[in-house]
């Protein structure tokens, strides 16, 4: 397990148990960049189990906040960049959309102040 502290101009990558930077991270146009991971060194990544050509509408409408599978075709469309009208079904959407949360009501019944704290981060 790692953990990530970030600052304005830097990022420290640790290590949980020993709490040891294994990275150092520093502000480059808006980004955080590792030093120790660049490389002059190419890697090919296989992706004979996933169809760009399918996946490029779902992609965008998650880069793009989640934005309506129509608006994000015209967009791709006025760039010109080749989409197809193939929609994925988008399960953040479906939740996003939800209005009833899927617990069960409780039957606890508290008799003192602060026996329940509740929080809504």
């Amino acid at each position: 397990m790692y953990i990530l502290n970030f600052f304005p101009e830097k990022c420290y990558v640790k290590n949980q148990d020993t709490n040891q930077i294994l990275l150092q991270g520093k502000i480059k146009d808006g980004f955080y960049v590792f030093p120790a991971l660049q490389s002059s060194t190419s890697y090919s990544v296989n992706t004979t189990s996933v169809d760009p050509d399918k996946n490029v509408l779902h992609l965008w409408h998650s880069r793009q906040g989640h934005s309506a599978y129509n608006t994000i075709q015209q967009i791709l469309k006025e760039c010109n960049i080749h989409c197809p009208k193939h929609r994925q079904f988008c399960h953040s959407c479906v939740v996003g959309k939800a209005h009833q949360l899927p617990f069960q009501s409780s039957d606890t019944v508290y008799t003192k102040p602060l026996q329940l704290v509740y929080v809504d981060i």
